[in-house]
């Protein structure tokens, strides 16, 4: 039996992610998710739209519903690798609007958690939907986790609103892409510092979508140290995901404790 009380590793996949081509995206993902169980990951956080990149022009088409084969590869994954697998995917749902989605598949292929991207950036705004509702919040192994996605991190409501209702780790993936790397360095460690939180912010890596995305995946501990760092080019990166970091980090100062809600209306 796990004891909840120890450290969770998680890790962190940079990948390249080729627009439009699954199989490919697929294969990349599976030799992260491989590389990071061997050094003992509890937890596997891939980039944003792990399975397609962002071909504007065919994410449409290319959206499948939550059973799809695209959510039952990385289930499969997860399964095969007994790793908890956080991915994302364009889903499209019974009334046929398409989400910018992430998918958490523990290790046994079943599907604990999705969130649908609230934030859109840019030109995600003429093929997505906007998700209706910041609730991606569940527990592993006796900790809470949160589901942002990229652009999300940079709206400090969003990541407060996940850890008032319990997420202790924030999981984000990310496409962040040039000349925007290191506003997103700082953000996820303002969240981290700001919510007492873990923040497990991996992103892509290389050209996509006629951008170049900047790497730069890192694990945040609720002090604002960084614990891992995956540079600028494809990588696997872990770091530790330790309650006990938390506990302290309230003993500097409590932020959600000297909340004045009444102020903020």
């Amino acid at each position: 039996m796990a004891d909840e009380t120890a450290p969770v590793r998680m890790a962190l996949v940079q990948m390249e992610l080729a627009d439009g081509d699954g199989a490919r995206n697929l294969a990349a993902a599976e030799r992260g998710v491989a590389e990071a169980a061997q050094a003992g990951a509890g937890i596997v956080v891939l980039p944003e739209m792990t399975l397609t990149g962002f071909p504007y022009d065919r994410l449409e088409a290319l959206a499948e519903p939550l059973d799809g084969p695209g959510a039952a590869a990385f289930a499969r994954m997860a399964g095969d690798h007994r790793v908890v697998v956080v991915a994302g995917l364009p889903r499209r749902d019974e009334g046929g609007g398409v989400f910018n989605t992430t998918v958490v598949l523990g290790p046994a292929g079943e599907l604990l958690a999705t969130y649908d991207k609230t934030h859109l950036f840019d030109r995600e705004k003429t093929v997505f939907t906007p998700g209706a509702a910041l609730d991606g919040v569940f527990t592993y192994r006796g900790v809470g986790y949160g589901l942002l996605c990229c652009f999300d991190i940079e709206v400090p409501e969003a990541a407060r609103k996940l850890a008032l209702l319990g997420a202790e780790c924030l999981l984000v993936p990310s496409a962040n892409m040039e000349p925007w790397g290191l506003h997103h360095r700082i953000f996820a460690r303002s969240r981290a510092l700001e919510n007492h939180v873990f923040v497990a912010y991996c992103n892509g890596v290389g050209p996509c979508a006629g951008a170049t995305l900047v790497g730069g995946s890192c694990l945040v501990d609720p002090l604002g140290r960084i614990l891992c760092d995956a540079g600028a080019g494809e990588s696997v990166v872990w770091g530790d995901v330790d309650m006990a970091v938390a506990a302290e980090s309230r003993l500097v100062y409590d932020y959600l404790r000297e909340r004045r809600p009444d102020l903020y209306a």
